[in-house]
C-alpha cells in the first residue's frame, strides 16, 4: 500500500508543477502579447469583438518544457541522494531509481520528441504573427514526424512490415492530430479541456499496461499544463492559444501516444491500435466531419467555417458553455471505452468499440437537428 501511495505521488508531482507554472506563465503571455503583436483581432468568423491575446501557446510550451527537461534532471541528481531507509523520501526515490535505466534507455528518441516539438511550436509562433500557406504549414508537421521517425520514434508494427510505410504513416499521423487540435480550437477551453482529459486517459492506459511510468509521467504534465492554461482560456477567456498552443498540444499527443505501448505478451492483439484512435476520437471525428462537409460544398478543406462540432452543438441552442461541457463528456466517454480495449476478450473490445460508434452516431443525429434561431424558432 505504501508503495502504491509513493508511486502515486510520483505521478502526482509533474501534473502539479505543470499546472503551477502554466498558472504563473500565462498571466505574462496576457501581458507580453500586445507588447509584441500577438492579438487575434475580430472578424466574420470571429466570436470576439475586440482583440485578444493569442499568445498562450508560450505559457503551455514552457510550462510543459520546464517541468519535463527540469525533471529528467533533476531526478538523476535527486535519486543519489541518501535517505532514511524506512522513510517516504527513499521510497518514492526507491521508484525513480527503477526506471532511471529506462528513461537512459529512449534518451536518443527523447532528443527527437523535443526537437521536433520545438519547431512544431516555432511553427506556431510564426503562424500567429504573420500567417502562414496551409501547405507550409502542413509541410511543416510532415517534417516533425519525419523527425521523429530518424530518433526511432516511429509506428512499430508497420515498421515490421516496411520501414518505409511505417515512415510515411508516422509523419501522416502526426500531421492529422496536430491539425485535429488545431481545428478544434475553436470555442474558449474547448481545445485544452479535450488535450487534458485525453492526456488523463493517456496515463490510465499507459500505466495500466507494464505500468509506463515515463509515458505516464509526460502526459501528466501535459494534462497539468493544459489545466493550468484553461482557468484563463474558460468562457470567457482572457486570452487563446493560438496555432503555436493546438498544434504543440496535437504534436505532443500524437508523438507521445506513438511512443507508448499498448499491448504485453499477455493481452496483446490486432485491436490494441484502436486505442490512441479511440481516446483522440472527437477531434478526429470533428475533423473528419468538417472536411466531408467542405469538400460536398465545394469548398477548399482548409478554409475555415463554423461547422464544427461545438458551433453545431450552439446553433441548436445550447449556451457555448454548455456545448464545450457537452464534448468534453463525449471525450470522456470514448476514454473509459480505451480503457476497457486492452483488458477485455476480442469480442467484448469489439462491442466496446461499437459502444464508441455509438457515440459517433448521437453527435451526427444532433448535427442532422436544424438550428434554432435566438427566439427558439427553427431556422436554415
Amino acid at each position: 500500500m505504501r508503495g502504491m501511495f509513493a508511486l502515486l505521488s510520483l505521478y502526482a508531482i509533474p501534473f502539479i508543477e505543470a499546472l503551477v507554472l502554466a498558472l504563473l506563465l500565462t498571466p505574462v503571455t496576457i501581458w507580453l502579447a500586445p507588447k509584441i503583436g500577438y492579438l487575434d483581432h475580430p472578424g466574420h468568423r470571429k466570436v470576439h469583438d475586440r482583440p485578444k491575446p493569442v499568445l498562450g501557446g508560450l505559457g503551455i510550451f514552457a510550462a510543459f518544457q520546464a517541468v519535463l527537461l527540469g525533471n529528467l534532471w533533476l531526478s538523476g541528481l535527486v535519486a543519489r541522494l541518501p535517505f532514511p531507509a524506512d522513510s517516504f523520501l527513499a521510497e518514492l526515490m526507491g521508484e525513480v531509481r527503477v526506471h532511471q535505466a529506462g528513461i537512459s534507455f529512449i534518451r536518443g528518441q527523447l532528443s527527437g520528441f523535443i526537437l521536433a516539438g520545438w519547431m512544431v511550436f516555432a511553427l506556431g509562433l510564426f503562424d500567429d504573427k504573420r500567417g502562414m500557406h496551409p501547405l507550409l504549414k502542413l509541410s511543416g508537421q510532415l517534417l516533425a514526424g519525419a523527425i521523429l521517425f530518424y530518433f526511432g520514434i516511429r509506428i512499430d508494427f508497420l515498421y515490421e512490415i516496411s520501414p518505409a510505410i511505417s515512415a510515411v504513416t508516422t509523419m501522416l499521423w502526426i500531421a492529422m492530430v496536430a491539425n485535429a487540435f488545431n481545428w478544434i480550437d475553436n470555442m474558449d477551453g474547448l481545445c485544452a479541456g479535450i488535450a487534458a482529459i485525453a492526456c488523463l486517459f493517456f496515463a490510465m492506459v499507459a500505466h495500466q499496461v507494464d505500468a509506463q511510468v515515463f509515458m505516464v509521467l509526460a502526459f501528466l504534465t501535459l494534462a497539468g499544463a493544459c489545466t493550468g492554461f484553461l482557468y484563463y482560456n474558460s468562457h470567457p477567456s482572457r486570452l487563446f492559444m493560438g496555432d503555436s498552443g493546438s498544434m504543440f498540444i496535437g504534436y505532443n499527443v500524437a508523438a507521445l501516444s506513438v511512443l507508448a505501448s499498448y499491448t504485453t505478451s499477455h493481452t496483446g492483439d490486432g485491436l490494441a491500435f484502436f486505442i490512441p484512435l479511440v481516446i483522440r476520437a472527437i477531434p478526429l471525428f470533428d475533423m473528419c466531419t468538417v472536411i466531408a462537409i467542405r469538400l460536398k460544398r465545394g469548398k477548399p478543406i482548409y478554409l475555415g467555417d463554423k461547422n464544427h462540432i461545438s458551433h453545431r452543438l450552439v446553433d441548436l441552442g445550447l449556451t457555448h458553455r454548455q456545448a464545450v461541457s457537452m464534448i468534453y463528456l463525449f471525450t470522456i466517454c470514448t476514454g473509459m471505452g480505451a480503457l476497457l480495449l486492452h483488458r477485455l476478450n476480442t469480442t467484448l473490445r469489439i462491442i466496446a468499440l461499437i459502444q464508441v460508434a455509438v457515440i459517433f452516431l448521437v453527435i451526427l443525429l444532433l448535427e442532422r437537428v436544424p438550428p434554432r434561431g435566438r427566439n427558439g424558432a427553427v431556422g436554415p
